[in-house]
Order: C-alpha cells, then sequence, then structure tokens
C-alpha cells in the first residue's frame, strides 16, 4: 500500500441545514422591527419623543392582531397612540385626538434616563428570556444574546442590562449587535 504525502479526500461531510424558523422565532423578530419603527418613526416627528407600551403583554396583543397602543412623552402634547399594525408589519400610529400637538418646548440637551422603558420592556419580555436562557443552559451554551432588532432604542441598552440583572441574570453587556446574557449552569 502506498500513501501520498498530501493526498486529499474527495470525501466531504455534508453540513446540517440549521434547523428552520419557528414560530415563536419570526413573532420575536417581527416585533422587535415593529418596535424599532415605532422609535424611528417618531424620531422623524418628534426627535425627543420616548415612548412604552400601553399593555402588560404587547407581544401578544400584536400577534393575535388586537389593538395595541403606546404611551408618549414628549410627543407635541400627545400622550398616547394606536399603534397600527397589518400582517405583522408596522404600517403607522395613530394619534389620540384628545391632545392637540403643540410644539415642544426648547430644552437644553440632557441624559435622558431610560429607567422605565427598561423596566416596560425587561417586564414584557422575561418570561421568553427566561425560557430562551433555560434552552441555552439545557444546550450547554454559555450565553445567550438578544438580538439588536429585538430591542427597543440602542440608548437604552444599557438601562436594559441593569434592569435584566435586577431580574436575575447574573450579566447582562451591551455589545454592537445587542445585549448578551451569560447563562448560570
Amino acid at each position: 500500500m502506498c500513501w501520498h504525502k498530501n493526498q486529499q479526500s474527495s470525501y466531504q461531510i455534508p453540513m446540517p441545514a440549521p434547523p428552520p424558523d419557528t414560530e415563536a422565532d419570526i413573532l420575536r423578530r417581527a416585533f422587535g422591527l415593529i418596535q424599532r419603527r415605532i422609535t424611528e418613526y417618531l424620531a422623524g416627528a418628534y426627535p425627543e419623543a420616548r415612548w412604552v407600551w400601553d399593555c402588560p403583554c404587547p407581544r401578544a396583543r400584536v400577534a393575535d392582531g388586537d389593538v395595541a397602543h403606546i404611551r408618549l412623552s414628549q410627543a407635541g402634547g400627545y400622550r398616547r397612540a394606536e399603534v397600527l399594525i397589518a400582517r405583522l408589519q408596522f404600517k403607522g400610529l395613530r394619534f389620540d385626538a384628545a391632545a392637540e400637538p403643540v410644539p415642544p418646548p426648547p430644552t437644553e440637551p440632557e441624559d435622558t434616563d431610560y429607567s422605565y422603558l427598561a423596566y416596560e420592556w425587561v417586564e414584557a419580555n422575561l418570561q421568553e428570556l427566561n425560557a430562551r436562557g433555560n434552552e441555552a443552559a439545557d444546550s450547554g451554551e454559555p450565553e445567550m444574546t438578544i438580538a439588536a432588532d429585538e430591542l427597543p432604542d440602542p440608548a437604552s441598552w444599557a438601562a436594559i442590562c441593569e434592569e435584566l440583572m435586577r431580574n436575575g441574570f447574573s450579566e447582562a453587556v451591551v455589545i454592537e449587535s445587542g445585549i448578551i446574557t451569560k447563562i448560570s449552569g
């Protein structure tokens, strides 16, 4: 038998195809994108505007096709708006007519407190995040990533990390593509 140096085998092991997206994966990404579109929409009209969901389970409402509202601050006098969604796609906002818009007063730049937004976001997503963390731990994963498209305004990510740690995550760190949390074994 003769062995040749540098002889390469022509047999290759095929890589398994990634598992298909589940309905929960698609809904999670769609919900994250809807949140981002709301923020972008408001930033165009009211750059100082801040918002939070006006219901305890906004992802479920959106997934079920129910009407969902947001609460607003610094949005030209508007305090509430209906989120217009069709087929899991953001279509716009319908502001409550109860408050007539007024021009925002001139303000000096100041640090924005994102603690309430962080609290609301973590509260709305905690059950799913815990389930994903448990799945990752069961699979032996050392960490779990929360993708940018699942999160609200990037300026709020540091506050979300703090809120995640207050809710039992041992570590949460902002990275370019979102937030990464360490899985406790």
